[in-house]
């Protein structure tokens, strides 16, 4: 059953829409109790001032229209307009008089049902709550009406409504609070001035020289604000009590407040444009610097002497605000506003020994000296959620110094004195440490003594003497490593986090030594070499880096070497004989070993050299002897040289040198020693040149029947020259040689003074495939040791040039071709278009030679358009057969059973011989020759017998002498 407040309640809601006011819900429950009917309530308050102006029906019931007054009344307690027939029902009744307006009201509240009771029991409840809250406050239409109407103006039939619907209640009632609270608003003179305030929360202010020592103030209750500049240099020390809130803006240079007979505040506000002092404070002082605050504020306590004092000085959008605060033994600084805050030139806490750091944005110290604060032993940034970044240069506390980062990306830069026992504890983010070798993480400094770095991701060391840095106190959140240099130096007992090293200097330097600590493993280290800063590139950009070498021990990972910033110059021996593969990159500065043995990486699986766009050279050998196989990569970019000594890969299955660039020196290296897994050399250009003119040697410690495939790639427009390739074998056994060709490019493999560039110990082949090859092949191997062989499959190029010793296979795939075939028995087969072949050459040229002892050649395919010929010597000596037991040269037609060709017409031979047995043999098969063989003899001469046979034919064979 609805109480009484409830029913008068629904009667507010039915006609009004707002919660009751206390007073008027009082009384109407006192009447409703003394026996007044609720029906009799309702008519009273429908002759209400308050009822009559909201309804035109109400004030002139005889000649309004009634169907406004019913609507609105539904919308004020459903939310929703009547039904047709609701509306009309309700119509007739107002208009026949049959009911009152009061009582409609009343049936219709009776009535609800569903969502509609479900409703207007929500908006009872709010206005019932809101009616209890102003009980102790006074309430006036004038002032809460319209908050007593919008608590109800988002209810409905949803519970959560009614949860929000007395939170806008709480929030009425707060600013009536507030409405109520403002007290007087007094002004000092210039005269002395004894102010008192009243029990509200009065407000006292003053202009420049309004505030003296002869002022008395006191605020009394309430919280009371005093405004004040100053802007005189003479200190003032008026007394004041019972004043809250402080806030000073400083108008004059020097200005001074005294506070040694202020008491009752709790709040300190400074702002203005000079700076200003406060003396005096109580102890816990909180002083707040606002308003884009840019000078220095001075701080003392009347406590300097407590062992236990602090201040806390707080910043909002103050910029480079600096302060000094002497004496204070624990300094809180809070930057509570989410700009940031640098405190500038000026700071002064000398004595200060705990330093604590909080607030949203980003914090910026530069304790430069001991009176900056370098006296702390403690600097806590845990309260921080910005970034922090100290500077603690001469570092002058006594004991072990403790620092703490926030949640931001903290940097902490120390100097020469951070000694045996600090630790610094980065905290969340990524965080950075730099610091001087000089006495941190020194030699003196064991495992078990040296600092500590915890939760630090970065550390930057310099090192300005030979010193030896321990890594023992620092944990695994380590990854990177930043090393400045300028003589002999190691980093000893590194964590395995740490990922990546990179080595900054600006002068010729020392050997460094990186070890990381035992059983360390598995770990991918990238070493970058180089200035990388906007200042370090700045102030050194007529050299780059150089220095020493570097030795990486205890990590079985993988190691990347970067040239970055300037370029860079490795002056020692770099060893990094623990490491699992590496690689070096040249990809935006040169880089240069220079050291005796440039690189060592023993261990290595695979080596990657890129110079991708800049120079890499490397006076010294290389050695890459993994006890398992490993891959070798050189590679060049656009306008990128590579110049390395010897590469010592005795375990090596793979060799790779590439270039994609438009560079003209392209990639030279020395010899190349590698070992018996050794199964592909990849050489390839593509709009560059690879240029391999030192590379004399490859070693092959080979097993037997292995083969080692030279892929070749040149891109249409680039060059590979192979200069002086010298191809061996230690063994006798079987042991191939391929030189696998791509692309439209040129590729040249020569002897640069006529000596032989392929041999092997036995009776092996070096094979040249081309057949994915469209561009122009030079292929010179002037002499293959006795009895090996040389075999070639051509693509579509022209220009092609093949020579050998051995017993040589050719086989042309292009139109244009030139073959040259120098000894051996050689097999040539013939492509569709005109051939030429030279038969008897050497070293590319007929002239070359004084004379040659040509054995058997076998060409098949022949057909119209090729041109054979037996090279002349250069002293017109002719070319002779070896022995009787040579055929000379035997003609394949390639035309068999077909009647479409003309064998007849397959070429001419042009030759100049002296001695032999048969020189032409025609070999043809039966039934499908149409007519007579026809071979032209040009510049003939014999000094024996010649034959000439034709086998098997139905046609024979014509000899003309020309």
């Amino acid at each position: 059953m609805a109480t009484s407040a409830e029913l008068i309640t629904q009667l507010y809601v039915g006609y009004y829409n707002r919660a009751p006011d206390p007073e008027g819900l009082n009384y109407w429950v006192g009447r409703y109790a003394a026996g007044m009917s609720l029906v009799e309530i309702a008519e009273s308050f429908a002759v209400q001032t308050e009822s009559t102006d909201n309804y035109v029906y109400l004030k002139y019931p005889n000649i309004a229209d009634s169907s406004s007054f019913i609507t609105a009344i539904y919308n004020n307690l459903f939310g929703r307009a009547p039904d047709a027939e609701g509306l009309a029902y309700w119509k007739n009744e107002l208009d026949t008089g049959s009911v009152s307006a009061a009582k409609m009201i009343v049936a219709v509240i009776n009535g609800a049902q569903g969502d509609d009771a479900t409703m207007v029991a929500n908006k009872v409840d709010v206005g019932i709550y809101y009616a209890e809250q102003f009980l102790s406050k006074t309430w006036t239409a004038a002032d809460n009406l319209a908050g007593a109407t919008s608590v109800l103006s988002g209810v409905t039939a949803d519970t959560a409504t009614v949860t929000t619907g007395k939170a806008a209640a709480d929030t009425e009632v707060a600013a009536e609070d507030d409405a109520n609270t403002v007290g007087l608003t007094l002004n000092l003179t210039t005269a002395a001035d004894n102010l008192e305030g009243g029990e509200k929360n009065d407000t006292i202010s003053g202009g420049v020289g309004t505030l003296g020592s002869a002022d008395d103030i006191d605020g009394k209750a309430g919280t009371d604000t005093l405004n004040v500049r100053l802007g005189s240099a003479a200190q003032v020390a008026p007394v004041i009590s019972n004043v809250e809130e402080i806030n000073v803006t400083f108008r004059g240079a020097s200005a001074s407040l005294n506070f040694a007979d202020i008491t009752g505040y709790s709040a300190i506000n400074v702002d203005g444009n000079t700076s200003g002092d406060l003396v005096n404070l109580a102890n816990g002082s909180t002083v707040t610097m606002t308003n884009g605050y840019q000078s220095i504020l001075s701080a003392t306590l009347a406590s300097a002497a407590d062992t236990a004092n602090s201040l806390t000085v707080q910043a909002n959008g103050v910029g480079t605000a600096a302060f000094r605060a002497t004496a204070i033994e624990t300094l809180n600084i809070a930057n509570t506003g989410t700009a940031a805050w640098t405190i500038g030139a000026g700071l002064d806490i000398n004595g200060t020994k705990t330093i604590n750091v909080s607030g949203n944005g980003n914090v910026t110290m530069n304790l430069a000296a001991a009176a900056d604060g370098g006296d702390a032993t403690a600097i806590n940034a845990a309260g921080l959620s910005g970034n922090l970044s100290v500077t603690l240069n001469d570092w002058a506390g006594t004991g072990n110094v403790a620092v703490v980062g926030g949640a931001g990306d903290d940097t902490f830069a120390f100097s020469a004195t951070m000694t045996t026992g600090d630790s610094v504890d980065g905290g969340a983010g990524t965080d950075t440490v730099t610091m001087s070798i000089e006495t941190a993480l020194r030699t003196a400094n064991s495992a078990a003594a040296g600092i500590s770095l915890t939760n630090v991701e970065t550390l930057s060391v310099t090192f300005a003497t030979a010193q030896t840095a321990y890594g023992s106190g620092i944990d695994s959140n380590l990854s990177t490593l930043n090393l400045r240099y300028t003589t002999a130096a190691a980093f000893t007992k590194m964590g395995n986090s740490i990922q990546t090293i990179a080595v900054q200097s600006a002068t010729t330097a020392g050997a460094f030594d990186f070890t990381y600590a035992s059983g360390q493993t598995g770990t991918d280290v990238v070493l970058n070499l180089g200035l990388t800063t906007a200042a370090e590139t700045a102030t050194t950009a007529a050299h780059g880096l150089s220095a020493g070498a570097i030795t990486i021990a205890g990590n079985t990972g993988g190691l990347t070497i970067n040239s970055v910033g300037q370029s860079a110059n490795l002056i020692g021996e770099t060893k990094v004989n623990s490491v699992n593969s590496l690689t070096i990159n040249a990809a935006s500065q040169n880089l240069s070993i220079t050291g005796g043995t440039a690189l060592a990486a023993n261990a290595a699986k695979s080596v990657t050299i890129d110079a991708a766009g800049k120079d890499f050279s490397a006076v010294g050998d290389f050695s890459f002897t993994a006890a398992t196989s490993v891959a070798v990569s050189v590679s060049g970019g656009t306008a990128a040289n590579v110049v390395m000594g010897d590469i010592n890969a005795s375990k090596a299955d793979t060799i790779s040198l590439t270039t994609d660039g438009s560079n003209t020196a392209g990639i030279a290296i020395g010899s190349a020693t590698v070992g018996s897994a050794l199964d592909t050399v990849n050489i390839g250009a593509s709009g560059g040149n690879v240029t391999v003119g030192q590379l004399n040697t490859i070693t092959i410690q080979q097993t037997a029947g292995m083969a080692v495939d030279v892929n070749i790639t040149a891109a249409t427009g680039a060059t590979v020259n192979l200069t002086d390739v010298v191809l061996t074998t230690a063994i006798t056994a079987q042991m191939d040689m391929s030189f696998v060709l791509a692309g439209g490019g040129t590729v040249n493999i020569a002897a640069s003074a006529g000596a032989y560039t392929a041999t092997t110990a036995g009776s092996h082949t070096v094979f040249i495939d081309g057949s994915g090859f469209s561009g122009t092949l030079s292929a010179n191997f002037a002499t293959l040791n006795s009895g090996a062989k040389m075999t070639a499959t051509l693509g579509a190029g022209t220009g092609i040039v093949i020579l050998g010793a051995g017993n040589d296979s050719l086989n042309a795939g292009g139109t244009g071709q030139t073959l040259v075939g120098g000894l051996g028995d050689n097999t040539y087969t013939m492509a569709s278009g005109a051939q030429t072949i030279i038969l008897g050459a050497n070293a590319g040229s007929a002239g070359a030679v004084s004379a040659m002892t040509f054995e058997t050649a076998t060409l098949n395919g022949v057909g119209t358009g090729d041109v054979i010929i037996f090279a002349m010597a250069h002293d017109g000596t002719s070319v002779f057969f070896g022995s009787a037991a040579h055929s000379g040269v035997a003609l394949n037609t390639g035309v068999v059973n077909s009647a479409a060709a003309d064998p007849a017409t397959f070429g001419t031979v042009k030759y100049s011989i002296s001695g032999g047995d048969t020189i032409v043999t025609v070999n043809v098969s039966t039934g499908g020759d149409t007519s007579l063989y026809t071979v032209t003899l040009k510049d003939f001469v014999a000094t024996a017998t010649a034959s000439f046979t034709v086998a098997t034919s139905a046609f024979g064979l014509a000899v003309t002498i020309a």
